[in-house]
């Protein structure tokens, strides 16, 4: 280790520590205030990751934990209280957001790559913005988790597709890499199954998988394994590594619908410092010149614009659900604010050269756009359009 990455290591553990705080008192995520940090690290030290193998272990390894708990932390037992009818129009409106993103991004001769960035959804930051609000328990609440959750697992299959395509373009290549993916949700059916049977033959397993405490920790060896073991069979198959990690979560959040005690100890390990790391180290990487790039801010503003517009667009369709009215607009206003997922998308894109660093840094400054805007507008509206007694009445 040089003494720059020593340093550096320090700087990290600095921000991981007080961005909290000062986040809290400026109203801001975490996330975005330790993109924040790390932007101003950028200013003091050049932080390249090829000379300094250590941070970028740690930003990448914090990378794959927000990816697993993103999937860890999905709860499908909230399918079981919705009507068919619902849950239908509820995948439907991802189709009016997508046909909207790909006519924006032609109107405005953009990247194809950015048709996905102004489709993506994220759930992380929304969870805690409904939690702020009050609307978790509520049935609002719990449909906006679940079209989020919906929306999050297709950009994610999207991010593989573009990547996919990208680099075989439509060739013969390209079959052989949809083959791969079968193969890959063929190993994740059989996982799933085989885990089922197990539990359902030998419960006493379960604490395998869950049990946290005890001296060795068998509980997080056990989900670590699972990570790995899907991030490398990615690997393998030429698809995604985020993917793996993600699908590794929720393989987990399908097979124990009780993993509260492991969730909650993996958050504290990944949120803790690895998390961290990595939107400070993604931050770092930001080129600040292009802060006073007029065509980079443009292209963040078009972005952040146009992504509340998508999700409007496709958010009509509610109409024709229990959610009706003007709480349509605090549904689309919920899924305008895909921090995590933004910032992994122009992460793995930028990495993949499928698009320039100024697009990047054009991705990354309205992914902090849309996280510090659209939840101040969704907390504004939700004191607006929902009554008090809908909000304390939990379910």
């Amino acid at each position: 280790m040089s003494e720059k990455e020593a340093i550096v290591l320090v700087l990290i553990a600095v921000g991981a520590y007080i961005v909290p705080f000062t986040s809290k008192k400026l109203m801001l995520p975490s996330a975005v205030g330790e993109i924040l940090y790390g932007m101003g690290l950028a200013f003091i030290i050049t932080t390249g990751h090829e000379t300094m193998p250590l941070v970028k272990y740690f930003s990448m390894f914090g990378f794959l934990l927000l990816m697993y708990i993103a999937g860890l932390e999905l709860d499908f037992n909230k399918f079981r209280d919705i009507s068919k009818k619902d849950i239908i129009l509820y995948f439907s409106i991802y189709i009016p957001i997508f046909l909207a993103s790909v006519f924006i991004v032609n109107i405005f001769n953009l990247d194809r790559a950015f048709v996905l960035v102004l489709f993506t959804t994220g759930i992380g930051l929304q969870f805690s913005v409904l939690k702020e609000t009050g609307l978790m328990s509520t049935s609002l609440g719990q449909s906006m988790l679940i079209i989020c959750m919906i929306g999050e697992i297709f950009s994610l299959l999207g991010l593989t597709l573009f990547s996919m395509i990208a680099e075989s373009g439509v060739s013969i290549d390209l079959l052989f890499d949809v083959f791969y993916i079968v193969i890959f949700f063929v190993v994740i059916y059989l996982v799933l199954k085989g885990l089922k049977y197990l539990i359902w033959w030998f419960p006493e397993l379960q604490a395998m998988f869950l049990k946290v405490g005890n001296i060795t920790e068998t509980g997080i060896r056990a989900n670590f394994l699972i990570l790995f073991f899907f991030v490398a069979l990615a690997v393998i198959l030429k698809i995604e590594f985020v993917i793996g990690a993600f699908i590794g979560g929720m393989i987990i959040a399908l097979v124990f619908p009780d993993r509260e005690s492991i969730l909650e100890r993996l958050t504290g390990v990944a949120y803790g410092f690895f998390i961290p790391v990595f939107f400070i180290s993604v931050g770092a990487g930001f080129n600040y010149k292009h802060i006073f790039d007029k065509d980079v801010l443009i292209l963040a503003i078009i972005i952040s614009v146009f992504i509340f517009v998508t999700k409007f667009i496709g958010s009509i369709l509610l109409f024709f659900t229990d959610i009706k009215n003007r709480k349509v607009i605090l549904v689309a206003t919920s899924l305008s604010f895909p921090l995590t997922i933004l910032v992994a998308i122009g992460e793995v894109f930028k990495e993949k050269n499928i698009i320039t660093e100024e697009q990047s840094s054009a991705i990354l400054l309205s992914a902090i756009i849309t996280a510090i805007i659209y939840p101040w507008i969704f907390k504004l509206l939700a004191k607006l359009l929902i009554d008090s007694k809908d909000v304390e009445a939990v379910e």
